[in-house]
């Protein structure tokens, strides 16, 4: 009878601790993915594998946000950690807000599924194509490889090789167009570059100046005469009093190359979109390489 009781207790306890199991599994908290609203997004950036893109147009702010949000993301799997772990090839997201701060995020695959994770969020399971979707973020990354993948830039590396320490000095032996404040140097680089783009030739060179600190910024400058675009790409790296988010190196398409006299100013070298005016030259339709005259 003694032993009967006891699994009588046994029986019991093992009930209750099944049900307060299933009770917490049950009433295990959500949690919510918590991004900014898209017009408080000032830019994006994506990095995998150390390449590093940023977004920075409307459209692509809109459509990452939306591709990441998907009409609002719920989970019960806790994140824990900063950073993900047992996984690879994890694509960064960094969101800097307009007001202050940012968000980080992450995606990667694991055994055959794809994750969404915010550190000390949530960790939300996404779909193939969504997945994809992000990934394409990234490709602009072989964009900026295949730039310097052709003869015109042979005797050029690639600007993500060129060291931190790279001086004015050895920037006009490299064969650049430099323009240290009133000093211009290879000017005759500039002036073939023109001649070319005017008579619709592919055509690229390298412009090295400093900034008023005296720190490097480095443009490369192709057109490609066959789809008759320019291709910029610009490196901020060295740029200490930049903003964080603008210490990268970005690649640009314009649609036209030339110089423009700003408020019957100075003339500057400007690549640009559509037509160019005082009232566009302060826009994100105009670019300022550098003074020209």
């Amino acid at each position: 009878m003694k032993g009967k009781n006891i699994v009588i207790l046994i029986v019991f306890i093992l009930v209750i601790l099944i049900f307060t199991l299933c009770f917490a599994i049950i009433n295990k908290p959500k949690y919510n993915l918590k991004l900014p609203e898209i017009n408080d997004v000032s830019s994006i950036f994506v990095t995998l594998n150390d390449n590093e893109v940023k977004l920075d147009k409307e459209e692509d702010i809109t459509s990452i946000i939306t591709t990441l949000m998907s009409n609002g993301r719920t989970t019960k799997i806790e994140s824990i950690q900063e950073f993900p772990v047992n996984v690879s090839n994890v694509i960064t997201i960094k969101i800097y807000h307009k007001s202050s701060g940012s968000s980080t995020l992450f995606v990667y695959e694991r055994k055959g599924n794809y994750y969404l994770e915010q550190p000390y969020n949530g960790i939300y399971e996404i779909s193939s194509d969504e997945y994809n979707s992000i990934l394409n973020f990234t490709k602009e990354t072989n964009a900026l490889d295949e730039f310097y993948d052709t003869k015109l830039t042979t005797g050029y590396v690639n600007i993500k090789q060129i060291k931190e320490d790279y001086t004015i000095e050895e920037a006009i032996n490299d064969k650049c167009f430099v323009v240290n404040h009133a000093k211009v140097y290879n000017e005759n680089l500039y002036e073939e570059f023109m001649n070319k783009y005017n008579n619709k030739e592919s055509a690229y060179i390298r412009l090295v100046q400093p900034t008023t600190e005296g720190d490097l910024v480095i443009y490369d400058i192709k057109y490609d005469k066959d789809n008759d675009k320019i291709i910029l790409v610009t490196d901020s790296t060295r740029d200490k009093f930049a903003a964080d988010n603008d210490r990268i190196i970005s690649l640009h398409e314009y649609e036209k190359i030339g110089t423009y006299r700003y408020n019957n100013g100075n003339l500057f070298w400007v690549v640009y979109n559509g037509d160019i005016n005082d009232e566009t030259f302060n826009t994100d339709n105009t670019f300022i390489l550098t003074v020209v005259n």
